[in-house]
């Protein structure tokens, strides 16, 4: 009956991560392409996992050489593939906290395949060391010596996402922040469950419930994403104006005079030709590159937004008035040399930038008006 109702756990985990796989991949939006990516590794690897942890129960305890075997190659493809969703969701934290132009990757791609190249050497030799499972001499699975080790090592693995999400907090609207912050909330009740009473097996339906959480946060950014530009929409830049507001109204004198948040600002010139001479889709493209460039012109905790049609925001946040002209020249020389296939024209913009000084604007509406009016009085002098 307990091996009946843990089957039932792991099929109801199952079918609830591939109907929401599904529901993402009909959405006909563009908006995080990357970012599905990751979703649906973790959504694959996690559903390994699952099949894995049902058939190792199904057949625990089955008497026969063959069910030793079965066991042994299926405890161990589940031990070798249980750390592959937390990387998966680490790089996804990575990728959906960044906004400059290290994407994310690099080293962290570098220390995933390391710890599943480790996890899995120790899962591999399990048959023979004992290290993380041994059957008995009725095929009854046991942990193995290392048990406790891969469990507080996994812990420090898992929580390390967190550590990168609350570093990087401001890059995300609230929403997805509270939501993703949650996300070991579920797992580790699970995973205790399972570690005190061995048998449970509540850790991956727990995964499953974490895992609704990313579902509901790449939901939601599909609706903060901009599907032309894949950067932030307008409601960002007010969230993070009135976000830093605030900020500032706890921490009065916490930043020198000058130092604080910029926004460089900036449209396109001739955009409208563009569209009327080489059509929509030409247009869709240009954003879509001159978009990319401003990002790679950006630090890690800078934001990019688009306003709306050709203009664009960046926020530039902890810095003084030079950074702020650096980035802004950045931006400007990344969009001015950038190449667009098909596009026979140079593309020019108008930058201008201002510094958020809270004591000076009531609102955030009133400091957009403000950059609003500079880039309106910016184009009647050219």
């Amino acid at each position: 009956m307990d091996t009946l109702l843990r089957i039932e756990l792991d099929l109801y985990s199952l079918l609830l991560i591939g109907a929401m796989t599904l529901s993402l991949a009909v959405r006909s939006v563009r908006s995080g392409t990357q970012s599905f990516r990751y979703f649906s590794l973790i959504a694959i690897s996690l559903s390994l996992v699952l099949v894995n942890d049902m058939l190792a129960w199904l057949l625990d305890g089955q008497p026969g050489t063959a069910a030793r075997l079965a066991l042994h190659v299926f405890n161990t493809l589940y031990y070798t593939l249980h750390i592959i969703p937390v990387m998966v969701f680490l790089l996804y934290i990575d990728h959906v906290t960044r906004q400059g132009s290290y994407m994310g990757g690099g080293p962290l791609h570098a220390l995933a395949f390391i710890v599943i190249v480790l996890f899995g050497i120790a899962a591999l030799t399990s048959p023979w060391t004992d290290a993380l499972y041994w059957l008995d001499s009725t095929n009854h699975y046991v942990r193995g010596r290392m048990f406790t080790l891969l469990t507080g090592a996994s812990l420090f693995i898992g929580l390390l996402p967190e550590v990168i999400l609350f570093i990087r907090r401001r890059n995300l609207p609230r929403h997805t922040f509270i939501l993703l912050a949650a996300y070991p909330i579920p797992i580790l009740a699970g995973a205790a469950m399972q570690y005190f009473h061995q048998g449970s097996a509540m850790l991956w339906p727990a995964a499953t419930v974490a895992f609704m959480l990313v579902y509901l946060t790449m939901q939601q950014r599909f609706n903060d994403i901009d599907p032309v530009t894949l950067v932030y929409r307008r409601s960002m830049l007010m969230e993070r104006l009135a976000s830093y507001r605030l900020y500032r109204e706890r921490n009065i004198g916490s930043a020198g005079k000058g130092t604080g948040c910029w926004a460089i600002a900036f449209d396109i010139i001739g955009f409208r030709n563009i569209n009327q001479i080489y059509g929509m889709s030409m247009g869709d493209a240009v954003l879509h590159a001159v978009a990319h460039a401003m990002k790679s012109a950006l630090g890690t905790h800078d934001i990019a937004i688009r306003l709306g049609n050709d203009e664009f925001v960046a926020l530039v946040f902890d810095t003084d008035h030079r950074r702020a002209e650096t980035v802004r020249d950045s931006i400007g020389q990344a969009v001015r040399t950038l190449p667009v296939p098909g596009l026979q024209m140079e593309l020019g913009i108008r930058l201008v930038m201002s510094y958020y000084d809270t004591a000076a604007y009531p609102s955030s509406e009133a400091f957009l008006a403000h950059l609003e009016s500079l880039l309106y009085n910016r184009e009647r002098r050219q």
